[in-house]
């Protein structure tokens, strides 16, 4: 239901409606955005959009899980459409960025670069579902991704120079004769594509979101 509920509320305010009626209904999902934002929690994070992970076939089996993806997500698509709200809307879209504003360090790549990464970065973390990585060392932690840095940089409005810096890296991470994607369909084995991970050490992976 959270999911349909954040698809109807993109496909409304991409639509530029501008009717009483539908500016109730942009309002009233603002609202509901507002109230699902997480003020205090044990667990989550105060500011994140709480979300869930699951190994199981059943979806109620399932894990807290802070991430900054979703974040990522609805704050940049909230900077897209402030400009087409009310007064009172755009009110509640800042309270919502506000809120969000801190998180983004959390995540951020811990030797300066402007890359983030899916989980935190700035303390340890049980990834959940992730026992094999202990098999490598108590070291090893998954890299920075693509999808999760340009979210950020969009949610953050980078500037040029740093959208151009980022850019630059990227380039180093893509499916190339040094670094080949491991894919079971063939027909993307030279695909030009991005990788999913900043890693070097890690193999080439393709992502739809990335």
């Amino acid at each position: 239901m959270k999911r349909k509920f954040f698809i109807f509320f993109f496909f409304i305010a991409l639509s530029n409606c501008c009717n009483a009626q539908d500016s109730a209904l942009i309002h009233y999902l603002l609202k509901r955005i507002t109230g699902q934002q997480v003020k205090a929690d044990d667990y989550f994070l105060t500011g994140i959009f709480p979300s869930y992970i699951t190994n199981k076939e059943k979806f109620s089996d399932r894990k807290k899980d802070n991430n900054i993806f979703f974040n990522g997500l609805i704050d940049y698509t909230l900077n897209e459409i402030k400009p087409l709200m009310n007064q009172q809307d755009q009110l509640l879209i800042d309270s919502i960025l506000e809120n969000s504003k801190t998180l983004y360090s959390k995540f951020k790549n811990q030797k300066g670069r402007n890359t983030f990464n899916f989980w935190r970065t700035d303390s340890a973390h049980e990834y959940p579902y992730a026992s094999f990585l202990k098999l490598f060392g108590k070291k090893i932690t998954l890299p920075d991704d693509m999808d999760d840095t340009i979210l950020s940089l969009f949610a953050l409005d980078a500037d040029d120079s740093t959208a151009e810096e980022v850019h630059q890296l990227m380039q180093l991470f893509v499916n190339a004769d040094t670094n080949k994607v491991r894919s079971v369909i063939k027909e993307y084995d030279d695909l030009p594509a991005y990788s999913t991970w900043f890693g070097k050490k890690f193999p080439v992976v393709f992502d739809v979101s990335v």
